[in-house]
């Protein structure tokens, strides 16, 4: 089965600059205080983000359509959460206030790779081209994509909007000559030893039913602008993961069941 018949929309088609992604966490923070965690926003709530939104974006996106399809993305990563995602949402939540402004892209990462298997195929694609060379092309990219989505007119502008998003939020460099090459910077250190684990959650939640080995769990190409600096002693502690072990004796992480 196609990709696109599994998830027939892209979704994530817009440049979405990251303080757009801080504002709309602040603004749904606010909008749920009142929720119970794991409850879905009722509609006043929902009505409230989206006006709010509008008004945040009205000096920066001046046409109604462009500034609403902004506003549905933005409200997907944050707000229009699956009920099995909402529990992660609720955790970012908690954590925003204590989590620095240059470590809050660990959670608006983690977020976007569960609501756009799109934006986890963008990701993943980058890593993999960084982690062969040192820098690589938006055509590299697209034809990627391509291969994955199957030829579609939304990828000609969705994939460099998305390349550029990622630019916007400091984990691409552009070259000064305007020819679509990009390099990664340097990876992100947690400023909280909660970060990392969550965003493990995030990314083998993105993935239903992914088992993988220690090492290549914390080198996922989709996670490539952080450093996962954490253990396996770390991981056993956590309640989210299930730690195996295949013939060789070597761990395997999963999800555990809850």
């Amino acid at each position: 089965m196609k990709r696109e018949d599994l998830n027939p929309s892209i979704g994530f088609d817009r440049r979405i600059r990251l303080a757009w992604l801080d504002r709309t966490a602040e603004i749904v923070g606010e909008a749920l205080r009142a929720t119970r965690p794991g409850e879905s926003p009722d509609p006043a709530a929902l009505a409230a983000v989206r006006a709010a939104l509008h008004r945040a974006l009205a000096g920066e996106i001046q046409g109604t359509d462009a500034r609403r399809k902004t506003v549905n993305i933005l409200t997907r990563i944050w707000l229009r959460v699956p009920e099995a995602h909402r529990a992660l949402r609720d955790e970012a939540l908690s954590l925003w206030p204590r989590v620095p402004d240059a470590g809050r892209l660990w959670l608006h990462w983690g977020l976007a790779l569960l609501a756009y298997p799109f934006f986890r195929d963008v990701a993943t694609t980058v890593g993999r081209l960084l982690r062969a060379q040192d820098r690589f092309t938006l055509a590299q990219v697209q034809r990627e994509l391509v291969a994955r989505w199957g030829e579609r007119t939304t990828l000609d502008y969705a994939a460099p909007r998305a390349i550029s998003s990622l630019a916007d939020w400091g984990v691409l460099a552009p070259s000064e000559d305007g020819r679509g090459i990009y390099r990664g910077t340097p990876a992100r250190v947690s400023p909280r030893p909660e970060l990392p684990v969550w965003l493990i959650e995030a990314a083998l939640r993105s993935s239903p039913g992914t088992t993988l080995p220690l090492y290549d769990l914390l080198h996922l190409p989709a996670l490539f602008p952080f450093r996962l600096d954490i253990g396996l002693d770390q991981l056993y502690a956590s309640f989210r993961f299930l730690i195996l072990h295949n013939g060789d004796n070597e761990p395997l992480v999963t999800l555990r069941t809850m």
